[in-house]
């Protein structure tokens, strides 16, 4: 029988790829044991430390819910940021495009279902095979997948969640006057994005950082709302899309280079 684990002792490390790939990250989102209160917390600290106290931006995981849905909530956790913060710009009646098909893009995909979104397509790598159907089995909505740049046009709101400047180049560049751009990935290279395109297109540019603008509480009430949300819903779902290995150094790799799974988790030896 394996002893109790005190709250600050860290069971899982969920891998960010895009962070880690393109910057100087090696983790952010470990995930602590249950506590006397059978509660858990994820805390920014990066992968491979065992113990951790709190800090200021950790959340509270209140619902009792296997590791597959913490995961997945807490990177539907930025999007949901985001849309709280600019639920003015939108609209409902109106289609949005995704750009970008891993854990942010994806779980983006999800909260607009969640928020009561439609009309969402998802730009995809040509060839890249990706499993949706989560969004049908819970929302009964059919992503429309597209792997042709040039259709943005098509679009007046597009979220960029890719972190990738090249890519928000592109769709500066291409996409129609008076278009409303959501900047969620964190952009790792330095963006040659031309001012002067924005400024004769009437370009809206929006900012996504997901820690500046809302306190740590109102954070927390969000993502609880999620971790409740998500649930409800079944969890094979969950784990079709996600990936549990053992915390090594190659195993950290290859969940950084691996384009399979949406979601990969680093799990510790929980006798040492």
């Amino acid at each position: 029988m394996l002893k109790r684990k005190k709250v600050d002792e860290i069971e899982y490390s969920i891998i960010s790829k895009g962070t880690e790939r393109e910057g100087s990250s090696k983790g952010y989102m470990a995930v602590t044991f249950c506590d006397s209160n059978k509660k858990r917390k994820i805390l920014p600290i990066p992968h491979g430390i065992k113990k951790s106290h709190y800090n200021l931006h950790y959340l509270d995981v209140k619902e009792d819910v296997n590791i597959e849905k913490i995961a997945f909530s807490r990177f539907q956790l930025i999007p949901a940021i985001m849309y709280e913060k600019n639920r003015r710009y939108f609209d409902k009646k109106e289609s949005i495009l995704v750009i970008g098909s891993g854990s942010v893009g994806f779980t983006t995909c999800m909260e607009l279902c969640r928020q009561g979104h439609k009309k969402i397509s998802l730009l995809i790598r040509k060839n890249k095979q990706i499993k949706t159907n989560i969004f049908k089995e819970i929302y009964g909505i059919s992503l429309n997948l597209i792997s042709d740049f040039k259709k943005i046009k098509r679009f007046k709101y597009i979220i960029d969640a890719t972190g990738n400047s090249d890519v928000l180049r592109k769709i500066v560049d291409l996409c129609n006057p008076f278009s409303t751009i959501f900047i969620l990935g964190t952009p790792r290279k330095k963006p040659l994005i031309n001012s002067l395109i924005i400024h004769r297109k009437n370009i809206h540019l929006i900012g996504c950082h997901e820690i500046i603008g809302l306190t740590n509480k109102e954070r927390n009430y969000i993502f609880d709302n999620i971790i409740k949300e998500n649930k409800k819903h079944p969890t094979f779902l969950y784990q079709q899309i996600s990936n549990i290995k053992d915390y090594s150094k190659k195993n950290r790799e290859i969940g950084l280079k691996t384009d399979e799974n949406i979601i990969e988790i680093l799990r510790y030896n929980q006798d040492g």
